[in-house]
């Protein structure tokens, strides 16, 4: 999706001077539309999420030709193709971009039936380096950043697996998107608990559309968490400046990966 007119608070700046945004991945990435633009200065936003698509898909750059999952990766104007996405933004700002979001991993994790395996968390940790390997790859100067998920707002009971009905049951897979990001030297803003939730509790579904997706008030929030504004250089800082709650974040996931790690080598 492409949007051309500024918010107001751009107004008055070059727009040689703003960054251009890419939004790629799932349904997390689609469904946030051009919300960036409201809350971020940006020259254009060009969203190529697709609902449903897994880390796995974009990996294979999977397309209209090559995919088989034509109702993902065909969708009106979209695919599962790094390449493609990065296309689109210079045809349509004749620049590369500036700032990715990418949001993957979500899908791979469910459709497996919320796993908590050693060796299918490295898959998938692979699966997302791959993706970000083609950004690196074809647009060198861009500054990426994932975020994982946030704590659902229900107990995904529509899901046939127990392991997906706890508030924590996205954890391992924010845990090895955040490896993948350290692995690959990108940005990793954990947005898990913005909304309230916890280990023990659902997140706020003030901010949710279901027990997952995010609706425009959610968007809003996440766009003004602090760590992810600076990641994406929302305040005009460089989005490669450090920042401590980023550190914090990320000694937190370390810690909670090593419980991963020993439960899974108890055979719990």
């Amino acid at each position: 999706m492409l949007r051309f007119l500024l918010p107001a608070f751009v107004v008055g700046q070059s727009q040689q001077d703003l960054q251009n945004a890419l939004v790629l991945g799932d349904s997390w990435a689609e469904y946030s539309l051009d919300s960036l633009l409201r809350h971020c200065p940006l020259a254009n936003l060009v969203n190529k999420g697709a609902a449903g698509a897994t880390a796995a898909m974009w990996a294979k750059a999977e397309d209209c030709i090559t995919s088989p999952h034509h109702a993902i990766c065909c969708q009106a104007n979209k695919s599962c193709n790094v390449a493609h996405a990065v296309h689109a933004m210079s045809e349509a700002a004749e620049r590369v971009p500036s700032i990715a979001w990418v949001s993957i991993g979500g899908n791979d994790f469910l459709n497996a039936g919320c796993p908590d395996e050693f060796f299918f968390l490295q898959y998938l940790q692979k699966d997302v380096e791959k993706v970000v390997e083609h950004l690196q790859m074809l647009t060198p100067q861009t500054k990426i950043v994932l975020t994982g998920y946030c704590v659902p707002s229900g107990d995904l009971a529509w899901h046939p697996r127990e392991a997906c009905h706890k508030p924590q049951a996205l954890l391992p897979v924010n845990l090895a998107l955040k490896q993948a990001a350290e692995a690959k030297a990108v940005a990793f803003v954990n947005v898990s608990t913005i909304f309230g939730g916890s280990f023990a509790r659902h997140s706020d579904p003030t901010y949710f559309q279901d027990d997952i997706h995010l609706n425009r008030r959610g968007y809003d929030r996440l766009w003004e968490y602090a760590p992810l504004r600076q990641a994406l250089g929302c305040d005009g800082t460089s989005p490669d400046s450090p920042d401590s709650s980023l550190v914090s974040d990320a000694t937190e996931v370390r810690a909670v990966w090593l419980l991963v790690m020993l439960a899974f080598m108890s055979g719990w």
